[in-house]
């Protein structure tokens, strides 16, 4: 049976004329990895999205400075793709599928003045920073803590995986799995405590939000002398072997039928802390008395935002 794609834009509801449609459709079965495209002949643009980065979006001639203001304030500390300049790739009658290599992950530029004030962004003006030590400085933002102590707990959980960098990709995933749920006895906490999102509460407890839950088995991977990535399709999250076909454990129990290839997004460490933020921000929010913590939490979260290279 024919299909046929309708596409609208997000902020009017307008529809694209016939010819744009049919460019938004080529766009749409390409699957061309590219994070901003025109539709022509109209200029429609497109946001490829995928995985933490969002859904795909469509905006009308109208409307397109309302996308990318929406994306940059949504995704800025999830990519440096959000900041892209025209012109776009672009794609319509007479034009081929575009071609876009993904940006990699951004360099920080943190000013001198918030690194003196901060140990986290000193932590975070590392183009490469452990993620251990990043989150263990994002919790003494808030609170003291026993860097010593999360770091032995890191270490034992890693015991059970001795050997692990001899293995191939996927047994590296299948012994992380069995540790996992039969081992460490990993747990989702309560996403509204701003506990759960603190790496070494979630080593004490072993409960936390799904994105510490993948860093603390990156970091045991890293310590039993292998190597995974945090990575995240939509709604879920897991802990990326091998490459380029990844093997994947799902860090939250039950374990689902494993993504398209396509919406996996791996996460540098920037993104990470951004991510947690994001999460303080919101569950500080609705606590009694600890509004000046998530006000804290944003001014970290937006100097995360800023340090991506210059447009």
């Amino acid at each position: 049976m024919a299909t046929r794609f309708r596409f609208a834009c997000e902020f009017c509801s307008a529809r694209p004329g016939e010819q744009t449609e049919r460019s938004l459709g080529r766009l749409l079965r390409s699957r061309a990895a590219t994070p901003f495209a025109d539709a022509l002949p109209e200029r429609w643009l497109v946001w490829g999205g995928g995985g933490a980065l969002g859904p795909r979006r469509y905006a009308c001639p109208a409307h397109r400075g309302e996308l990318t203001a929406y994306l940059r304030r949504h995704y800025a500390g999830i990519h440096s793709c959000v900041w892209e300049r025209p012109p776009y790739p672009q794609v319509g009658p007479g034009h081929g599928a575009p071609r876009h290599a993904a940006p990699s992950c951004p360099e920080p530029r943190i000013g001198a003045a918030l690194r003196a004030l901060s140990p986290f962004l000193a932590v975070a003006d590392q183009p490469e920073p452990a993620l251990d030590e990043l989150l263990l400085a994002l919790t003494a933002e808030f609170r003291a803590v026993d860097v010593a102590r999360a770091h032995d707990r890191l270490d034992d959980f890693s015991r059970s995986l001795f050997g692990l960098g001899e293995l191939d990709a996927a047994s590296q995933a299948g012994c992380v799995s069995h540790a996992l749920r039969h081992e460490l006895g990993l747990r989702c906490g309560d996403p509204r405590d701003p506990e759960a999102m603190f790496l070494d509460r979630v080593l004490e407890r072993r409960r936390g939000h799904p994105l510490v839950l993948a860093v603390v088995v990156v970091e045991m991977v890293r310590r039993a002398g292998a190597t995974a990535h945090v990575c995240s399709a939509p709604t879920r999250l897991f802990a990326g072997f091998g490459s380029p076909t990844m093997r994947l454990v799902e860090t939250t129990p039950p374990a689902g039928p494993p993504p398209p290839a396509e919406s996996i997004v791996p996460h540098c460490p920037h993104a990470i802390a951004f991510g947690i933020l994001d999460g303080l921000c919101d569950s500080l929010a609705r606590m009694p008395g600890r509004e000046g913590e998530a006000q804290h939490a944003r001014v970290l979260q937006s100097a995360l935002r800023d340090a991506r290279p210059a447009p």
